[in-house]
């Protein structure tokens, strides 16, 4: 059996009514195409689009375009939002399994129109890049499954309604694959057990795993070779999966190239913070750069070193309070504080309150 050949680089809720941390990754988007039928689900719970981007602070107008991308920061925001305001913590898997194929253009279709899943998965991963610059996918395989995994740094913050997204939207993708055909499936998720658990299952199956170390979704390792033409001929078909990768790679080669600086130095300080050995010098000798070079890159960027470092361990203090059950001491950790009482003082600092209180206010996900 051949291996997922393609291998991405690894970094592997509620508004709280708080103001969101400062986009420290102004340089990351994500397409704006899903949002059309993401603002008929909200509608339809009875949450008004105009208001939610006037409150969020983005155009409303933006899904008129098929070209727009949206900050990834602000579509985060999006879930969060509709997490918080509806009650309903699983509105992002739900949003997600219910968008129309075709609705996320080609990438969908390099995977849909492959031979194999096997093929679907390792072309997810090689053209990712196609709808967003801010986080990566990869592929694994054990004796049971093979695995499409997703890796969102932590400096982002809370993410779990986008996550919930993405596995509803791959999910109903494999589905869809299948045709009739059972699909024997696992969810691993890193955020904790949701409310709304009934939706879940109903979407994914009951194998469902929570407060995992990675966030990944799962297919009986017996199926990752079936030949998918088998069961849908006009889908799964040779010549349209031709016609499929090179409109793939054609507008990979059109498509303007963003620098993600910015997103890099993030993610190695992130890395660092957990390693208890962050300092500017480290972070440039990772970049092969000077400190000063660095520095410059940082204040063209709008921010500095100290601040960026402030910034990210405040994302990750949110992310991890909010969406996770895992103890203070191990958030202080992976905020980089040797001790819990100097965590505890920079939460404040940031939340008015102490992390305990924080958590404690957050929406209940089970």
């Amino acid at each position: 059996m051949d291996e997922f050949v393609y291998t991405a680089r690894h970094t592997c809720g509620s508004i709280h009514g708080d103001p969101l941390p400062i986009d420290t990754h102004t340089e990351s988007w994500i397409t704006a195409t899903s949002l059309a039928h993401t603002k008929s689900v909200l509608r339809a719970r009875g949450l008004a689009w105009r208001q939610l981007a006037s409150e969020l602070g983005f155009d409303a107008d933006l899904i008129s375009d098929p070209n727009a991308r949206l900050p990834f920061k602000t579509l985060l925001a999006i879930y969060e939002y509709a997490a918080d305001k509806s009650g309903d913590d699983a509105i992002g898997l739900t949003i997600g399994a219910s968008v129309p194929i075709g609705t996320v253009g080609v990438f969908e279709y390099v995977g849909l129109s492959a031979p194999t899943l096997r093929a679907a998965f390792n072309n997810w991963v090689r053209f990712h890049s196609l709808p967003t610059n801010a986080h990566r996918l990869s592929t694994a395989e054990d004796d049971n499954f093979g695995y499409l995994c997703w890796h969102i740094p932590d400096s982002f913050g809370p993410h779990a309604g986008f996550l919930d997204w993405s596995f509803g939207l791959l999910a109903s993708r494999i589905h869809s694959m299948f045709h009739d055909m059972p699909v024997a499936m696992i969810s691993e998720f890193s955020h904790s057990a949701p409310g709304n658990l009934s939706e879940f299952r109903r979407v994914l199956g009951d194998n469902l795993h929570f407060n995992q170390a990675q966030d990944r979704l799962g297919v009986a390792r017996a199926l990752l070779d079936l030949e998918l033409a088998e069961l849908q001929p006009r889908v799964s078909e040779p010549n349209l999966h031709a016609l499929m990768l090179q409109a793939a790679l054609q507008e990979l080669e059109k498509r303007e190239h963003l620098s993600d600086n910015l997103l890099t130095i993030s993610e190695h300080i992130t890395e660092d913070l957990r390693n208890g050995d962050l300092s500017l010098e480290g972070i440039a000798a990772k970049l092969a750069m000077s400190p000063r070079t660095l520095q410059r890159v940082l204040d063209a960027s709008g921010t500095s070193f100290r601040r960026l470092t402030e910034d990210i361990r405040l994302a990750i203090a949110r992310r991890y309070l909010i969406e996770t059950d895992i103890p203070l001491s191990e958030i202080a950790f992976l905020c980089g504080f040797s001790e819990q009482s100097a965590f505890s003082r920079a939460a404040k600092s940031w939340f008015g309150v102490s992390p305990k209180q924080y958590r404690q206010g957050r929406p209940s996900r089970g």
